[in-house]
């Protein structure tokens, strides 16, 4: 069987977030500080945590990056709204 699926290097992790925990970066936050937590007090194992963290982290980059997105569009929207206005 371990030639069909390889070995996990750590143990499966539970770790209950609250639904709906990760939209907003404010929030990630705040699970970046449970796992920690859970870090220091063993119920995960480091390498675990910073497993965890790099998810949030990157999930972090991608609200950003869609929040940046939806600013520029606005933004976009509103000086072709101006030059319009200008036009005319």
């Amino acid at each position: 069987m371990e030639r069909i699926l390889p070995k996990l290097k750590d143990p499966y992790v539970a770790l209950d977030f609250p639904q709906q925990a990760c939209d907003s970066i404010e929030k990630l936050i705040n699970i970046g500080e449970y796992v920690l937590d859970a870090v220091a007090n063993g119920v995960i194992t480091p390498s675990q945590g910073q497993s965890i963290t790099a998810m949030i982290v990157a999930n972090c980059k991608v609200l950003e990056t869609y929040e940046l997105a939806t600013r520029l569009t606005e933004i976009e929207y509103q000086l072709k709204k101006r030059e319009k206005k200008y036009d005319k």
